[in-house]
């Protein structure tokens, strides 16, 4: 066993392989900081399907797409109820 301050994470932004804005999904990948090998290979491995996801991870997708575009039109919709609301006060 490793101890704690041989280990590290790198962590990457995984959004665009799944059609999401950037930042939504990252995916973090602890190695061993103490190997130059297990180091190189942080970068390239992955946890998360880039092809063919299963039914489950899509569905989870469509909802996180759905909950972006609900924010965006509610943020939308909140500026303009902010714009009317200071019409009225003026």
């Amino acid at each position: 066993m490793r101890p704690d301050a041989s280990i590290s994470v790198y962590s990457k932004d995984i959004s665009k392989d799944y059609q999401l804005e950037w930042g939504t999904l990252k995916e973090n990948i602890r190695y061993c900081n103490d190997n130059e090998d297990c180091a190189n290979k942080a970068l390239e491995i992955t946890f998360t399907p880039k092809k063919y996801p299963s039914p489950t991870i899509e569905k989870d997708l469509d909802a996180l797409r759905f909950m972006q575009k609900l924010a965006k039109s509610t943020w939308s919709n909140m500026k303009k109820q902010y714009k009317e609301y200071r019409k009225e006060k003026n």
